[in-house]
């Protein structure tokens, strides 16, 4: 039907992102792909993307590992100060450098009134999440999108509270932001839904659930570094031919991939990781097909 990028089997991450900022994107499953479309200017035009759940949805919390997750900050062993990369990371976990990690600094993009609640400056209506809007000189010159935290890595969910102003470190979910004039997007999607957040929506309509962690009392296997290899070998093979099995034109060449896909990953041996993999790729393929 046309509805898949042709491109997907090879594009990079900035192709998909000049893509949806130039408005050649349909869907998108992700808010921190398409946040580039959604500029103060479009959304004024009453365009932009937005959420549609469908009916079977459901969000997913998976609850609290006990050995955590694999985003990870360390301290290389050789580090010249490491006292100093260690404040750095009190600092991005504190209040302020998760508001300032993610907004910027206060008085630009956001500040806090009188009575010690956050509220969006005017500057910051035009500039958040990610707007290549310029920046005063007095905070550095520049765009504010240039200007955004670079860093691949998380600290506290942004939905936390905030113990300076009791209030959750998401500026979307703000009282003052909820009550601000909203753009002819938002005021379209809340009048389509009859609710003010995407969060509402789920709750009204019991979409959420939480996946509780389990404990086996004993820590997780490390893979042997020769299987791992492996494994990635067999994931590329996996990667490649699992998404042209999306684009088949019909079962015989479905299968014909499908076959090709478990010999070349075979070839690698490990048949137990193989089977595991090519399990994973179908479930992937089959929602498309």
């Amino acid at each position: 039907m046309g509805l898949l990028d042709p491109d997907s089997l090879t594009q990079k991450f900035s192709d998909v992102s000049n893509k949806i900022k130039d408005g050649q994107v349909l869907f998108s499953h992700f808010p921190w792909v398409d946040n580039v479309y959604n500029t103060p200017e479009r959304t004024a035009e009453g365009k932009g993307f937005a959420l549609v759940p469908f009916a079977d949805e459901k969000i997913t919390s998976y609850g609290q590992s006990p050995y955590g997750g694999n985003r990870v900050w360390a301290i290389g062993a050789k580090a010249i100060e490491p006292e100093r990369i260690m404040e750095f990371l009190s600092w991005l976990y504190s209040p302020e450098g998760v508001m300032e990690s993610n907004y910027g600094p206060k008085g630009l993009a956001w500040d806090i009134d009188e009575s010690g609640k956050p509220f969006v400056t005017e500057f910051g209506w035009k500039a958040l999440p990610a707007n290549a809007e310029p920046v005063p000189a007095e905070y550095g010159g520049g765009t504010f999108k240039d200007g955004t935290n670079q860093i691949n890595n998380t600290t506290l969910k942004l939905t936390n509270i905030n113990p300076d102003t009791r209030e959750t470190y998401d500026y979307n979910l703000w009282p003052s932001t909820l009550n601000h004039d909203p753009d002819p997007v938002t005021k379209s999607w809340r009048e389509a839904t009859g609710v003010m957040t995407a969060k509402d929506y789920f709750v009204k309509n019991n979409m959420i659930e939480v996946s509780k962690p389990f404990f086996t009392t004993e820590t997780p296997v490390t893979v042997p570094a020769q299987l791992q290899q492996k494994i990635e070998g067999i994931g590329k093979i996996i990667k490649e031919y699992s998404w042209k099995m999306i684009f088949a034109k019909n079962d015989d060449e479905y299968n014909k991939l499908r076959e090709q896909m478990i010999t070349k990953s075979k070839g690698l041996g490990y048949d137990e990781a193989v089977a595991y993999e090519v399990g994973n790729a179908e479930k992937m393929v089959f929602p498309y097909r």
